[in-house]
């Protein structure tokens, strides 16, 4: 092993020096805040900003406000400055008031703590797997967008990852589940606890319950939420893409069977899917994989999801990097970078751009759901039996 003067291994100076870089620039940013103010920073950055600043979590500042009033914040919320319904579970309205969330002190200084978090999960992810492409991911548009929102996928991200890394698998399970409470989808990442199933069932079952017992709730946060044709990602919205910019009706659940149809092609085509699989083994690379994975493909599939939830593909780059096949992994991780920019892909390339940033997205669909089907393959207790079922009978011999 190579050792520079100081005693380091040149890949421990490395993975310091890009995680330095993460600061230094998160640190600029954080400088231009308070020199130029926040407009002005953001929309140096090509980030659509709004403004008071950490827009997103101001729907629940302003729930408290219609809560005291009489209104049911989720569908009707009068306090949020722009009179947004709150599309968060109710359990935000108890944590805003323990932490008196309405004070705007207390409330500014309670998303910079989860930002800073952040900044500390990404610099340890970057710390670990030292490359461009996730420091590319990290800076990406949609990336920018989430700490100028201060959406609450901030606080999201941060718990799965701390769920990946911990030793303890009863301690990352309560990870995923304060997760899930907060925002449901989590519950998507929970097969990277895979070594401890007894922790997956456990989840499961918790989270069930919690959903029968608000369902409701979550009707009203699924409509709520708006769809849109441009920043966003996922079935849904890809319908909208088409009818706005070719004026054509495509239904949710076809494009649902088109995607899926796809994705089964490769994963029932061994000779394809080999193309797919890692050149070698890394267990929190595999287990971020999972994670990111098993988020942006069921969001993908169920809802229409706003750009920055994309912050979950850069669990994924560690894995990808690692692919057999040249073309596959720089495909899927351009594609990456181009699904994370909408607005600066658009601003270049026109309409030409727009297309490539919606085509990124259902690209990334189907190659991530490969991939999880091989790496989930290796953990079930029946593997790979499609491919083998397919193989049995392409080669079955001809009868006649």
């Amino acid at each position: 092993m190579m050792f520079d003067r100081f005693g380091l291994t040149i890949e421990g100076n490395r993975a310091t020096r890009y995680a330095l870089t993460v600061l230094i620039l998160y640190s600029a940013i954080a400088l231009s805040l308070a020199a130029f103010g926040w407009l002005r920073t953001w929309s140096g950055l090509n980030v659509p900003a709004m403004y008071p600043p950490f827009a997103d979590l101001r729907t629940i500042q302003g729930a408290l406000i219609s809560q005291a009033s009489g209104f049911d914040p989720q569908i009707n919320n009068p306090g949020d400055p722009w009179g947004r319904p709150m599309n968060y579970p109710i359990i935000w309205l108890v944590i805003a008031k323990l932490l008196n969330l309405g004070n705007d002190a207390n409330y500014l200084i309670f998303v910079t703590c989860w930002i800073v978090t952040f900044a500390a999960c990404v610099c340890s992810i970057i710390y670990r797997f030292p490359s461009l492409w996730i420091l590319a991911a990290i800076f990406s548009g949609s990336n920018l967008l989430l700490l100028e929102r201060g959406n609450n996928d901030l606080i999201v991200f941060c718990l799965v990852y701390v769920s990946i890394i911990i030793s303890w698998p009863w301690s990352a399970s309560l990870f995923v589940i304060f997760a899930a409470i907060l925002k449901i989808y989590p519950l998507f990442s929970v097969f990277h606890m895979h070594k401890n199933w007894k922790t997956i069932v456990v989840i499961l079952i918790v989270s069930a319950i919690f959903i029968w017992l608000d369902a409701s709730e979550i009707a009203k946060i699924r409509a709520s939420t708006p769809t849109c044709a441009n920043l966003c990602y996922g079935v849904n919205s890809l319908s909208l893409v088409i009818k706005k910019r070719l004026d054509i009706d495509i239904s949710y659940p076809a494009l649902l069977i088109f995607h899926v149809g796809i994705a089964l092609y490769f994963v029932l085509r061994n000779t394809l899917i080999e193309k797919w699989r890692a050149r070698a083994t890394n267990t929190h690379a595999s287990q971020m994989f999972i994670a990111g994975g098993g988020v942006y493909v069921l969001t993908f599939l169920l809802s229409a999801n706003w750009d920055y939830r994309l912050v979950f593909l850069i669990f994924c780059i560690p894995y990808i990097l690692l692919l057999n096949d040249y073309y596959i992994k720089y495909t899927i991780l351009i594609s990456i970078i181009m699904a994370s920019n909408y607005r600066n892909i658009s601003q270049l390339l026109g309409l030409t751009g727009a297309w490539l940033n919606t085509a990124s997205k259902s690209f990334l669909f189907v190659s991530i759901s490969i991939i999880m089907y091989h790496e989930l393959s290796l953990l079930l207790p029946i593997r790979n039996i499609w491919p083998k079922f397919y193989s049995a009978h392409k080669t079955k011999p001809n009868s006649r």
